[in-house]
């Protein structure tokens, strides 16, 4: 498995708790990036500043992966295609990736598909794939196209890509498995029932203490367990991790680096109330 970078929060306030990593700090990255040999960036067209990275970090020594969609953004597909093949001129791009499985639903999505098959058969870009929020869209999709990269949600709380045995059919058709959402928007490092801005979360209490319970007693921090619980998962290429600062992705990065440690599956939860953040807005 090998890290890679989130750019959710890259000017944008991303999670439940608005933070973001300041535009000014992108240039930085660069030397940490270097020192510690990582591989990918996770960006797309509706992070607001992901793509400046272009700008900072040499192109020839990491990997980029962008998003293109039909909502959230008033460019078409084809535009947005166009942008990220401008933006990364020095070498193909490593993937492409439709962040909503319904925009290969219709005509306009499969069009763009067909531009990215002929994109990637001139390398132009490595791979072509999808970002999911539930393996049950991999489905809709399953019939008429198989991925080369699938992005989906995996962490101690939201296992469902691991108990849909999706993981392995995934992997026994050579796809490459991205797996995000480590730490559920944060949800998982810093839920506290005593304030105000987790009342929301109430309903999911007991889960929250147990998995608090569980890590303190076993002596580990809540940043360290939620990663190497995903890094548990073998057969998983890529763990993106989003971070606000510097000094958390330093944190992150020597997490990865260490012996990892085992942990147990009890925590799940199969509520879209409480793993899908989409939805956090109606509770």
């Amino acid at each position: 498995m090998k890290l890679a970078l989130g750019t959710a929060n890259f000017g944008n306030k991303y999670s439940f708790m608005n933070k973001q990593f300041q535009k000014k700090d992108i240039g930085n990255l660069k030397k940490v990036v270097t020192k510690f040999n990582i591989s990918l960036f996770d960006t797309a067209i509706n992070y607001k500043n992901s793509h400046l990275l272009s700008k900072f970090i040499n192109q020839k020594e990491i990997n980029f992966v962008s998003k293109i969609s039909s909502s959230g953004t008033k460019k078409s597909l084809k535009e947005q295609v166009g942008i990220i093949l401008n933006e990364y001129k020095s070498k193909p791009i490593h993937g492409i990736l439709f962040h909503n499985y319904q925009d290969l639903l219709n005509k306009k999505g499969k069009d763009v598909l067909k531009l990215l098959l002929k994109l990637k058969k001139q390398k132009k870009i490595n791979k072509i794939g999808i970002s999911i929020y539930d393996p049950s869209e991999l489905n809709k999709i399953w019939s008429f196209w198989v991925p080369d990269i699938v992005q989906a949600p995996l962490n101690v709380i939201d296992q469902r890509l691991d108990k849909t045995n999706w993981i392995n059919k995934l992997k026994k058709n050579k796809i490459e498995i991205h797996a995000r959402s480590c730490f559920l928007q944060g949800l998982l490092i810093h839920y506290n029932s005593k304030k105000k801005l987790y009342k929301k979360f109430k309903k999911w209490e007991n889960l929250f203490n147990n998995w608090d319970n569980w890590c303190s007693v076993n002596n580990i921090s809540k940043l360290r367990a939620s990663i190497d619980f995903v890094r548990g998962f073998k057969k998983v290429d890529y763990i993106i991790l989003g971070f606000n600062n510097k000094k958390e992705l330093l944190e992150c990065i020597n997490i990865f680096k260490d012996k990892r440690r085992n942990i147990p599956k009890i925590f799940s939860c199969n509520d879209k109330h409480l793993i899908e953040p989409k939805n956090w807005s109606k509770l």
